[in-house]
C-alpha cells in the first residue's frame, strides 16, 4: 500500500511477522448513518482533536475555544443535533473524557487553566459554566489526561511541567520534576501505576507519581526532537512511541520498561513531515498509525507475550477508535458539507 509520503514511501521493520490484520479493510458506514454539516478545524495545537465517550463525540470546530458535540445515539433515526461547548477564549489544545463518567469532560488551552465540565443532555449549548477550574498553571496548558483506574484524578501538561490533580478537591496531588524541553505527550499505563511522557529533548520518561516527582526511568526515543507520541501497549511494561529519526523519517518504536536500554522493535515509514498519531485497540492488538491531511492508515498488530510489531498493511482512513463498548457496536461517520 502507499504512504502519506507518496510513491517514495518505504517501510523498514525489525522482527517482522505476518499479521492477522493483513487483509483488514476499512468500510465506511452507510450514508444514512453519516453526520453531516460538521465544520471541524485543524488547529496549530497537536493532538487528535476528536474523542468519544459512550454518549458523545467531541471535536474541535473552526471557532476558537469552541468544541462541537454530537450524541452517539439518536431516537428512531432522527438527525443527530450538533451542540457547542464554549469553553475557552483561544484554541482548545486538548480535551479528555473521564473513563468513569461519560458526561465529565476536561479541556485546556493557552488560558493556563484546566476546566472540567459537566455536560448537559441536550440543547445548542451543552454547558454554560465549568464544574471545576484547576490552576492557573503558570504557563499554557497543552494536554489533559484522566487516570484510567482512579476516579477524579487528572494529569495536565504545561510547557515543561506535569501536574497530577485531585479534581473534586481542586488540588494538585503532585508536580513532577520539570522536563528538559517542551512536553509532547502523556500516557497513563492501563493499570494507572505509571505515567509516561515524551519530550522535545528526545527522551521518554517513566514516572511513578505516588513514589515521588523524579522519573524512575528514561531513555532516548528518537533521533529527532520533532513531534513525538507515546502510548502503553499493556500493563506489564510495554509501550510504543512515534516520532522522527535523524534524517527526519517517521518511525514507530516498541519498548519494554523492564529492558529500557533500547527498543524491542521498530518500523520506519517515510519522509512525510506530518507527525504520526498512534491509536491502539488493546483488546485485539490493532495499532493504527495516521496523520492529519493524509489519506492512508498504517495498520499493525501488536503481538502479546514477547512484544513485537506485525505489519497489517495500509488502508483508507477511518475516523477514530472509540471506547470498547462503543467500538463493538456501530459508530457513525463524521462528514463535512451540507
Amino acid at each position: 500500500g502507499g504512504g502519506g509520503g507518496g510513491s517514495g514511501a518505504r517501510r523498514r521493520m525489525k522482527r517482522f511477522r505476518a499479521s492477522k490484520f493483513r487483509l483488514a479493510e476499512a468500510r465506511p458506514a452507510r450514508k444514512e448513518a453519516w453526520i453531516r454539516g460538521i465544520r471541524g478545524s485543524s488547529p496549530a495545537a497537536s493532538g487528535n482533536h476528536i474523542k468519544t465517550s459512550r454518549r458523545w463525540i467531541v471535536f474541535n470546530t473552526d471557532s476558537a475555544g469552541v468544541l462541537g458535540m454530537v450524541p452517539l445515539e439518536c431516537q428512531d433515526g432522527d438527525k443527530r443535533p450538533v451542540s457547542e461547548l464554549r469553553c475557552h477564549s483561544g484554541v482548545v489544545a486538548d480535551f479528555d473524557f473521564s473513563p468513569f463518567d461519560d458526561q465529565l469532560l476536561a479541556t485546556c488551552s493557552a488560558e493556563e487553566v484546566v476546566k472540567v465540565w459537566r455536560l448537559l443532555d441536550s440543547g445548542p449549548d451543552v454547558s454554560s459554566s465549568p464544574k471545576v477550574a484547576l490552576g492557573p498553571e503558570g504557563s499554557q496548558v497543552g494536554m489533559v489526561l484522566f487516570h484510567p483506574t482512579a476516579d477524579g484524578i487528572l494529569a495536565s501538561g504545561a510547557q515543561k511541567a506535569v501536574k497530577v490533580w485531585d479534581v473534586e478537591h481542586q488540588q494538585p496531588l503532585t508536580e513532577l520534576e520539570p522536563h528538559g524541553d517542551l512536553l509532547q505527550s502523556l500516557a497513563w499505563r492501563p493499570d494507572g501505576a505509571l505515567l509516561g511522557s515524551s519530550c522535545k529533548d528526545k527522551m521518554l520518561r517513566i514516572f511513578d507519581p505516588r513514589a515521588g516527582p523524579t522519573a524512575c526511568q528514561s531513555v532516548q526515543a528518537h533521533g529527532s526532537g520533532r513531534d513525538s507520541r507515546l502510548l502503553w501497549v499493556n500493563s506489564t511494561g510495554s509501550l510504543l512511541s512515534t516520532g522522527f529519526n535523524e534524517v527526519r523519517e517517521r518511525e514507530a518504536r516498541l519498548w519494554d520498561t523492564r529492558a529500557f536500554h533500547g527498543s524491542l522493535a521498530s518500523v520506519t515509514l517515510d519522509a512525510s513531515p506530518r507527525p504520526l498519531m498512534p491509536l491502539l485497540d488493546l483488546d485485539i492488538g490493532l495499532l493504527v498509525l495516521m496523520a492529519k491531511g493524509e489519506d492512508v492508515l498504517f495498520c499493525y498488530e501488536v503481538l502479546p507475550g514477547q512484544p513485537a510489531l506485525s505489519e497489517g498493511g495500509s488502508r483508507p482512513p477511518a475516523a477514530l477508535l472509540a471506547p470498547p463498548a462503543v467500538a463493538r457496536g456501530s459508530l457513525p461517520s463524521l462528514g463535512g458539507g451540507a
